[in-house]
C-alpha cells in the first residue's frame, strides 16, 4: 500500500510539474557552432528526458554485452545446484524410508552436483549405514570434521560408531572434544557423565554433574540426586580403609536426599564408629521415617555394641512408633522380641500379617518362632514349607535385575540411580503354574500335595516330597510338572527312603525263577518262553515283511542285583484274559490287553535271555 501512495504521489508532482511549465510559456535558445536552435521550453524539458533515456539504455546494453559470460556461468550454476539439492533432497528421503540403493544413487548425485553442501557428506554417511559399509560412513564422518557447520555433527556420528564398537578410548575422545566446542551439548555431556561413572571415578563425574548443572543439562533437584548417590558411592568405597573423609562424603549425601537409605546406612555405620551414637540415630530416624528398610533397622538396634537384647527392643519399638502399622516396622519389632525371649508378643505383632498375602520373611520369622517356642519342628517346618510359596519381599532392583545389595549403577543399562526397592517381577516359565492349596498340612506335620489337581494331568512322581517341590519354586505358584502324585509323600530324606522301600517291598512281586515260569505261564495260558532262540529263527523273523512283524518290544534291563525290576505278574486263571471280553474288555485297544499290561513277546515269550525275568513293555 505504501508503495503504492508513492507511486501516485510522483505521478501528480509530475503532472503539476508540467502543467506549471505549460502555464508559463516561454523558448529556449542554443547557440552551439554557428547554428542557432530555438525551441518552447516544453519540447527541450521532453528532449532532456529522451536524452537521458537514451544514454541510460545504451548503458544498460553495454553492460549486458560485457558481463554476458558470467551471466551465463551463474545461469549453468544455479542449474547445477538447484539439481544437487534435488538429489540430497531425495536422497535423504530415501534414506529416511530405508531404501538403501536409492540413497547411493542420490549420494553419488549429490557429490557431483553439490560438493560443498553440508548435507552431503551427511546423506554420504548416512547411505554407507544402510548399506553396511563401515569404513565409508567412517570416512564421511571424518569428512564433516573439516566444516565448522558440521563437525558437531561428525563427531557424534564418530562417537556413536566407537560405542558400537565398544571402543571406549575413542568415544571419551570424541565426547571431550564435542564438550569442548560445545559446553551445552546434552550427549556430550551425558557421554562424559556416564564414562566417569562406568569407571568409578566419582570425583570426576562430580565435576562433569557440576559442569552440566551450568550448561542448564540437569535441574537442580537432578544434580542434588546424582550428587547423592555418587557421594553414598564413593563413601562406601572408603568406609572400610579411610572412615573420616568416607563420613563427610555420606553426611553430605544424607543431606542432599535424606530419603536415599543406603546414605543414610553408610552414615551411620561410621558415626558409630566414630562413637557418635546419638547423631547416628538422628539420621537413622530422619530416613527411617520417609523409607523403612530392613538395613536402616540393622544399624539402629545395634547402634550400642554390646547392649542388652531389653535395649534393642526399646528401640525397636520407637521405630515401629516412628511408622506405625507398617510391616517392616512390625518385623523390626517382632524379631526384636523374639530374640529376647518374648515369643507370644512377637507372634502377636506378626498375627496382622500372616494371612494370604503373608510374605517369605514373615513365614520364616514365624518358623523360626515356633521352633524356639518349645522346638516345636512340626509347625517350624510348616512355616518353612509356606515360605516356599508365598509371596517374595522387596529386595534392590533395577531394569529386572535383582541384586543383594544396593549399587549405584545398573549392571544391565549403566543408568545413574537405576536400582529401587521393590518387589521383583515373577519370572514367566512358559507355562501356566499350579497353584498348591494353603491346608496342604497333615496331623504329622508333613506337607501333603494332591495327587491330580482338576484339568491337570500330573506325571508320576511317587515318594517325592517338599525337597522336590522347593528345587524348582520361585514364587507362590508351582509348575505342574514338579507336583508329586503321592498326596501323603513325606517331607524329610529319611521319610522319603523309608517310603521308597516300604512302596518297593508291598508293591513289587518277587521274580519268579525258572522253574516257576513254566507252571505259572500254564495255569495263565500263557506259553512258557523258550531258554534261547538260534540264529535260523533269528533270521527267519528278520525276514518277515515289516507289515506282518509283531509290535515292537522293549526290554527295561535291571540296573542292578538291589534295583531289579520283577516281572510282571501273570493274570489269574479266572480273570479275563488279554484281548477276550470280561470285566474290563480291551479288545478295542490295540494290541487287545491293557496300556499298563506288558503283554507278550513276538514269540509269545515272557522272559529274556540268560534266564533273567525282564518287564517288558509294548508300543502301541
Amino acid at each position: 500500500m505504501l508503495r503504492v501512495l508513492i507511486f501516485l504521489g510522483i505521478v501528480l508532482a509530475g503532472a503539476l510539474g508540467f502543467a506549471w511549465l505549460a502555464d508559463r510559456p516561454g523558448t529556449v535558445s542554443i547557440d552551439w557552432m554557428g547554428y542557432q536552435i530555438e525551441v518552447t521550453a516544453m519540447i527541450a524539458m521532453m528532449a532532456v528526458a529522451a536524452l537521458v533515456v537514451a544514454v541510460m539504455l545504451t548503458w544498460w546494453i553495454l553492460k549486458a554485452i560485457i558481463r554476458s559470460p558470467q551471466m551465463m556461468g551463474g545461469y549453468f550454476a544455479s542449474r547445477k545446484r538447484d539439481r544437487g539439492y534435488d538429489a540430497l533432497s531425495n536422497g535423504l528421503v530415501a534414506a529416511g524410508s530405508g531404501d538403501a540403493k536409492a540413497a547411493a544413487r542420490y549420494s553419488k548425485q549429490a557429490k557431483k552436483l553439490a560438493p560443498d553442501a553440508p548435507l552431503t557428506q551427511v546423506l554420504s554417511a548416512t547411505s554407507a549405514d544402510l548399506a553396511g559399509d563401515a569404513d565409508a560412513k567412517r570416512l564421511a564422518y571424518r569428512k564433516m570434521l573439516d566444516d565448522p557447520k558440521t563437525q558437531l555433527l561428525g563427531l557424534r556420528g564418530l562417537y556413536l560408531d566407537a560405542v558400537s564398537d565398544d571402543d571406549e578410548e575413542a568415544a571419551r575422545h570424541y565426547a571431550d572434544q564435542a564438550a569442548a566446542l560445545a559446553p551445552a551439548l546434552a550427549w556430550a555431556g551425558e557421554a562424559q557423565f556416564e564414562d566417569q561413572v562406568q569407571r568409578g571415578d566419582w570425583p570426576a563425574a562430580r565435576s562433569v554433574l557440576e559442569r552440566n548443572l551450568q550448561g542448564r543439562l540437569v535441574t537442580k533437584a537432578q544434580r542434588n540426586r546424582l550428587r547423592a548417590v555418587l557421594l553414598t558411592a564413593e563413601a562406601t568405597d572408603r568406609e572400610a580403609g579411610e572412615p573420616e573423609p568416607a563420613r563427610a562424603l555420606a553426611l553430605e549425601a544424607h543431606k542432599l536426599a535424606p530419603d536415599l537409605v543406603p546414605a543414610a546406612a553408610v552414615a551411620g555405620r561410621l558415626l558409630i564408629r566414630a562413637s557418635k551414637m546419638t547423631q547416628a540415630s538422628k539420621v537413622i530416624e530422619a530416613t527411617w521415617k520417609q523409607t523403612p528398610h530392613p538395613e536402616l533397622a540393622e544399624v539402629y538396634l545395634y547402634v550400642r555394641p554390646g547392649d542388652a537384647v531389653a535395649d534393642r527392643v526399646k528401640r525397636a519399638r520407637k521405630l515401629a512408633q516412628l511408622c506405625a502399622h507398617t510391616a517392616e516396622g512390625e518385623l523390626t519389632l517382632a524379631r526384636a522380641l523374639m530374640e529376647a525371649g518374648h515369643l507370644d508378643e512377637a507372634r502377636e505383632r506378626l498375627t496382622a500379617h500372616i494371612g494370604e498375602g503373608a510374605t517369605q520373611r514373615v513365614c520364616l520369622l514365624m518358623a523360626e518362632i515356633e521352633e524356639k517356642d518349645g522346638g516345636d519342628t512340626a509347625a517350624a517346618r510348616g512355616w518353612m514349607a509356606r515360605a516356599l510359596r508365598a509371596k517374595r519381599d522387596a529386595a534392590w532392583v533395577a531394569d529386572g535385575y535383582v541384586s543383594a545389595t544396593w549399587e549405584p549403577v545398573s549392571p544391565l543399562s549403566g543408568r545413574v540411580d537405576a536400582f529401587e526397592w521393590k518387589v521383583p517381577l515373577e519370572r514367566y516359565t512358559g507355562h501356566d503354574p499350579v497353584a498348591i492349596p494353603a491346608d496342604a498340612m497333615n496331623e504329622d506335620g508333613q506337607v501333603m500335595l494332591p495327587a491330580r489337581l482338576p484339568g491337570v494331568e500330573l506325571p508320576s512322581v511317587a515318594g517325592a516330597g517338599v525337597a522336590t517341590v522347593a528345587a524348582g519354586l520361585e514364587s507362590e505358584t508351582v509348575d505342574a510338572e514338579m507336583l508329586p502324585s503321592d498326596a501323603n509323600a513325606p517331607t524329610d530324606a529319611k521319610a522319603l527312603e523309608a517310603s521308597s522301600k516300604e512302596e518297593s517291598a508291598d508293591d513289587t512281586p518277587e521274580a519268579p525263577s525258572a522253574e516257576e515260569t513254566k507252571p505259572a505261564a500254564k495255569d495263565a495260558e500263557v506259553a512258557p518262553a523258550p531258554e534261547a532262540k538260534d540264529a535260523k529263527d533269528d533270521a527267519k523273523e528278520a525276514s518277515q515283511p515289516a507289515e506282518e512283524k509283531p509290535a515292537q518290544v522293549i526290554d527295561v534291563a535291571p540296573a542292578n542285583d538291589d534295583t531289579k525290576t520283577a516281572e510282571a505278574p501273570k493274570p489269574a486263571a479266572n480273570e479275563a484274559k488279554p484281548g477276550k471280553a470280561g470285566d474290563d474288555d480291551y479288545s478295542g485297544l490295540p494290541g487287545g490287553h491293557a496300556p499298563d499290561d506288558p503283554g507278550e513277546g513276538a514269540d509269545g515269550e515272557d522272559t529274556a535271555y540268560d534266564g533273567n525275568p525282564q518287564r517288558r513293555f509294548r508300543l502301541f
